[in-house]
């Protein structure tokens, strides 16, 4: 994900400036870390805890997103764009994308303990991250999302492309 991808989503409209309250970012960091403590209840089904997480996983991405002053128009899987709002490494992406690949009905991915371990780690760890964040940026700030600071990975263009994810996510 570099820039130009979050530009490109941003004029097609799936992507809008809103600015964000710390009400708002704080809700969903609390709905996130309630749905995180639900999928380490081990007395659930390996199925109902990945399902949790990957809600908590999906808030905790909303929440980044709204951090930066952006708004999906549409159901993104924003937790596959994070590159753009939070630092994720490669091993990270691939745990996203084989937890997204689990997330719909007509998949025939399995869901296995090693999974919904390793994304539940994901989850804790993007928690983290986007407590990281700090504060909300009032509106009267002259932060834009669209100039991301340069050590945001979306600054960065080696990262792979929005076009390209559908195409990794058939691959994995």
């Amino acid at each position: 994900m570099n820039q130009r991808d979050l530009n490109d989503l941003l004029q097609m409209g799936k992507l809008r400036h809103a600015p964000c309250s710390q009400r708002e970012f704080g809700q969903l960091l609390r709905a996130g870390r309630a749905r995180l403590i639900d999928a380490r209840n081990q007395a659930l089904a390996l199925e109902s805890r990945l399902d949790i997480a990957y809600k908590a996983c999906n808030i905790l991405a909303l929440a980044a997103f709204r951090w930066h002053g952006l708004r999906p128009n549409t159901s993104l899987p924003l937790l596959l764009l994070l590159p753009c709002v939070v630092d994720t490494d490669v091993a990270t992406k691939k745990i996203l994308a084989r937890g997204h690949a689990t997330d719909h009905p007509e998949s025939v991915a399995s869901v296995d303990a090693a999974l919904v371990s390793d994304f539940i780690q994901v989850t804790m760890a993007l928690l983290f991250k986007v407590e990281a964040l700090g504060p909300v940026v009032s509106s009267g700030d002259t932060y834009s999302p669209l100039h991301c600071p340069a050590d945001l990975p979306c600054a960065n263009d080696d990262q792979p492309s929005f076009r390209h994810l559908a195409w990794s996510l058939k691959q994995l």
